[in-house]
């Protein structure tokens, strides 16, 4: 027997209208008290059990996978249990573990009680694909963060739930990533905050392209490349700075460099020296001043 969707998208039997199994879908399931209107249990598809005393989870775990034996359980057995919750903190603080991609789609499972690879921190993710493969985080509702390398061939993407939001990363990129067991996955080393370069609390505004420019002055782009904009004004010309032009793409300086040739404004005038002798000057006024004869008419 079938029985259709009901509210919230539970649906399910009831027993004299006391106890209800119900399910909202593959991925979850439970008993509810009907008559004081509270949880009994609720079980999670290949995850947690979650057991429930005056409305109050009294035995559960979500994000891990540690087991918490109640009181006077596991008698004489314990320490299996232990054992194995001290491996999963150890994923769960400094976990790495390389996953071998294959095809389009893979499942990173948090078990209950066990070791499983969806407890380690750090991700590596290898393998020569085809496309784009999808990782699916298991449990749907485990909250998790995750450091991400993806040397696969290919970009790998996180989801979870229904995978409202999802987590692209990049081939040969580093990435981390949160699922908020709420159907999104974010990459957080997107956020505006955690991928803005800053100085001294000010946003660096440039982009990466416009900070390159600067590579190639030495061997590569290192601090004595970004020291040049240290003191370095918009339009004006500042000594051993780099020259960042006005919103007009003017320039102000006091002396143009020509090589034997300068020209150099001097109070009101300006200067034209050859060798560091100035040859003619033109003033304010529009009177030109030769140090030698002035030719008409002549060719240049």
């Amino acid at each position: 027997m079938t029985v259709t969707q009901g509210k919230g998208g539970w649906s399910g039997y009831s027993i004299n209208n006391q106890w209800v199994f119900m399910s909202e879908g593959s991925g979850r399931s439970g008993i509810y008290n009907d008559t004081d209107n509270e949880w009994a249990a609720q079980f999670y598809r290949n995850a947690q059990v979650s057991l429930y005393y005056n409305n109050s989870i009294k035995l559960s775990t979500t994000n891990t996978g540690i087991e918490k034996p109640a009181q006077g359980e596991q008698a004489g057995s314990w320490g299996i249990t232990v054992n194995t919750n001290m491996d999963i903190v150890d994923r769960a603080m400094n976990g790495v573990v390389s996953l071998a991609l294959v095809g389009t789609s893979s499942n990173l499972t948090t078990s209950n009680g066990a070791t499983s690879d969806g407890q380690n921190k750090v991700l590596l993710c290898s393998g020569t694909l085809a496309a784009a493969h999808t990782i699916t985080i298991l449990p749907a509702d485990a909250q998790k963060v995750y450091y991400v390398k993806n040397d696969a061939t290919k970009t790998v993407t996180f989801s979870q739930g229904s995978g409202a939001t999802t987590a692209n990363i990049a081939v040969g990129s580093f990435a981390i990533i949160y699922a908020d067991g709420n159907n999104n996955v974010v990459n957080l080393s997107l956020n505006s905050e955690l991928g803005q370069l800053k100085q001294n609390g000010d946003p660096v505004t440039s982009t990466a392209a416009e900070l390159n420019v600067l590579d190639g002055i030495s061997t590569s782009l290192e601090a004595a490349d970004l020291d040049l904009l240290d003191g370095a004004v918009k339009n004006t010309v500042v000594a051993e700075k780099c020259v960042v032009y006005g919103d007009n793409g003017e320039v102000q300086a006091n002396t143009l460099d020509l090589g034997n040739w300068t020209i150099t404004e001097a109070g009101s005038e300006l200067k034209f020296a050859y060798g560091g002798t100035n040859k003619f000057k033109i003033t304010s006024s529009g009177a030109i001043v030769a140090e030698n004869d002035v030719t008409a008419f002549g060719s240049a």
